[in-house]
C-alpha cells in the first residue's frame, strides 16, 4: 500500500523556487517519497493558488513548469473541488 502526501501551495512553491528557504527540504521530501513509491495529492484550488502566487512574486515562468510536471506525473492525484463539495450539509 502506498501512502499519499498532501501538497499545498507552500510545498509546490518551495519545490519550484530555488531561492525559497524550504527548497532543499521540499526536494528531499519528493526524493524520499519517490524511493518509497509514495503518491501526492493536491486540489485544483491549490494549483490555482500556486499559479497565482508564482505570478504575484514575478515567477510566472515557473507556472508552465508546474503544470507540465503535474500533467506528466503518475504520482500526483488532483482532487477537483466541485460545487457539491462546497455545499454545507445541515
Amino acid at each position: 500500500m502506498t501512502s499519499e502526501t498532501f501538497i499545498d501551495t507552500s510545498g509546490f512553491y518551495a519545490l519550484l523556487v530555488q531561492g525559497d528557504a524550504a527548497h532543499k527540504k521540499a526536494k528531499s521530501v519528493l526524493a524520499n517519497a519517490h524511493k518509497k513509491q509514495g503518491r501526492f495529492i493536491t486540489t485544483d484550488y491549490v494549483l490555482d493558488e500556486t499559479a497565482t502566487l508564482l505570478r504575484a512574486r514575478r515567477q510566472s515562468i515557473l507556472t508552465t513548469h508546474l503544470f507540465r510536471i503535474i500533467d506528466e506525473s503518475q504520482a500526483c492525484r488532483i482532487e477537483w473541488i466541485l460545487s457539491e463539495r462546497e455545499q454545507i450539509k445541515g
